[in-house]
């Protein structure tokens, strides 16, 4: 045996009733039992981490809010669990009534005397915690000596869950956007997520705060350790508006052990919030598109910042007319029979080995891979895909104006890995100046572009893409297949569109510098 023992320590220990035949229990040895096998079970909650295990969404209505049930573990380690779908009324508090307990009468259940207090108008997050109360009655014995009558207890300690709304003060601007009523609910979802804060990391890594949320600048009073954030929303003390879950609900997230700036670069909650922030945005996109607002929508209008990546349903129009603008050029070179340069022999090349995917035929591939005929076969079966394709979505030109340019294909791979790189990612702001620049006047650029392709470009932030499976999928289906979906969809109204485009910020490298890159020719499809 090679191990000592050094020391030890039984300071503040848990208190558990040690039984043993003719030992006299009283109430107090096993409440302080009970309440040391709680003490025991919260710390294992601690553990676990905090957030939301399943369940709890938050719907609403004009003055009231419906929570599903679910489970949820809290900060402090306990569990909140809601065990049946809760409405809550948001036009008015009960407050429970004093009940005299001098004598037996106690035993009678408690009653609510119907009062309460308005709900203060405001920005509001909707918190839920562990709650307990006395239940049911149980009668007492009187002392030995029969000095005092006999009464009577609480039988049941019932557990259970109470919901408060805590007043969020959210500034007039977030991350140096301004606050409207049309981008207020992604914007209180950013400042949820200390998006202002985390602009300052790069500056000062070693003396960042280890709280950085919108969350941490609340006092403890109003969000205890007991809380679990379930939604935010904005109160005017007659409806609801701008509800958002995934503003405040996090999945459950691994604890923080480390207590120093360096928190905020390996904390399990850095990603919980980064994924949040991805789908606040689907979320709220889908209810544009679900209230026939998508073709019309305009990023600025709605969304104050975006996310580093995103998806969007869109309308068949851009593409098809893309489609066909690229197929009448193709087929106008083919018939000049012009020689090509290296990058177009390149690309026809290419074209002739999607042309076997899209056309679905090889002997009809090749025989235009044969004829120089292989582009203008893509783009028709294109064509094809665009005019089968309904569905409401969104018009990415008019979505994001100067903010994005179409970057082309991409496959779900790519897309998947930006998504998964996006968490930690800065979002991009909607509200920014996008300038026209040279290249040819821009030093050191010529080194990052091909000398062929040299010519004024968009500086947009970012770039989005059509996703090859996508559009794989319907070109495989046949044509019955085709109108029978579209009938079915035609039929439903404010459909989602199955077409979508994936776009992603742009990374911003020094000049003068070698940024990582994967080569993707048919980016050069839809030019």
């Amino acid at each position: 045996m090679t191990s000592q023992l050094v020391g030890a320590d039984y300071t503040d220990g848990a208190l558990l009733p040690n039984y043993v035949n003719g030992r006299v229990l009283v109430a107090e040895d096993l409440a302080t039992g009970q309440a040391s096998l709680r003490t025991r079970d919260q710390r294992v909650g601690e553990t676990a981490g905090a957030g939301v295990v399943r369940g709890l969404w938050v719907s609403g209505s004009q003055t009231t809010l419906s929570v599903d049930a679910g489970l949820a573990m809290s900060a402090a380690g306990e569990p909140v669990v809601v065990a049946r779908p809760v409405t809550l009324q948001l036009t008015f508090v009960t407050t429970a009534a004093m009940v005299d307990r001098s004598d037996f009468s106690c035993c009678t259940p408690d009653a609510t005397d119907g009062q309460g207090t308005d709900l203060a108008a405001g920005i509001l997050l909707l918190v839920a915690r562990p709650a307990c109360r006395l239940d049911g009655r149980a009668p007492t014995a009187g002392p030995p000596t029969g000095a005092e009558s006999p009464g009577c207890a609480a039988r049941w300690q019932v557990e259970g869950v109470e919901f408060r709304a805590v007043a969020l003060p959210v500034p007039a601007y977030v991350a140096g956007e301004q606050l409207t009523s049309g981008n207020r609910r992604n914007l209180v979802a950013h400042w949820c997520y200390g998006t202002e804060q985390l602009d300052a990391l790069g500056a000062d890594p070693f003396g960042f705060p280890t709280a950085w949320t919108g969350f941490d600048e609340l006092s403890a009073a109003d969000l205890t350790p007991y809380d679990v954030p379930l939604a935010a929303f904005s109160w005017d003390g007659s409806s609801i508006a701008d509800l958002d879950n995934w503003a405040a609900r996090r999945r459950v997230s691994d604890p923080r052990p480390v207590p120093s700036s360096w928190a905020v670069t390996v904390s399990d909650r850095r990603l919980a919030d980064g994924e949040a922030r991805f789908l606040q945005f689907q979320d709220q996109a889908e209810e544009l598109v679900s209230r026939g607002l998508a073709g019309s929508a305009v990023a600025p209008d709605h969304f104050g910042l975006l996310p580093p990546v995103g998806f969007l349903p869109v309308a068949n129009q851009q593409f098809a007319q893309m489609a066909e603008r690229a197929y009448r050029s193709a087929r106008t070179e083919e018939r000049k029979g012009a020689e090509h340069t290296e990058e177009e022999q390149v690309t026809e090349e290419l074209a002739g080995e999607w042309a076997k995917r899209f056309v679905g035929a090889p002997e009809e591939a090749e025989s235009a891979a044969a004829t120089g005929t292989g582009t203008s076969k893509v783009y028709s079966a294109l064509g094809e895909v665009a005019e089968s394709s309904v569905g409401y979505g969104y018009d990415p030109e008019e979505f994001f104006g100067p903010l994005a340019r179409l970057g082309g294909f991409v496959d779900w791979e790519l897309a998947e890995w930006a998504l998964e790189q996006s968490w930690r990612r800065p979002p991009v702001s909607t509200s920014q100046d996008v300038v026209d620049d040279d290249i040819d006047e821009v030093p050191g650029m010529q080194t990052h572009v091909d000398p062929n392709r040299l010519h004024r470009i968009r500086q947009s932030p970012i770039t989005y893409y059509y996703v090859l499976p996508n559009l794989l999928s319907a070109a495989y289906a046949t044509k019955a297949r085709r109108q029978a979906a579209k009938k079915k969809r035609a039929e439903v109204g404010l459909s989602r569109s199955n077409l979508y485009v994936v776009f992603t910020s742009n990374i911003q490298w020094a000049l003068g510098s070698e940024p990582p890159a994967i080569p993707y020719p048919l980016s050069s499809f839809l030019r």
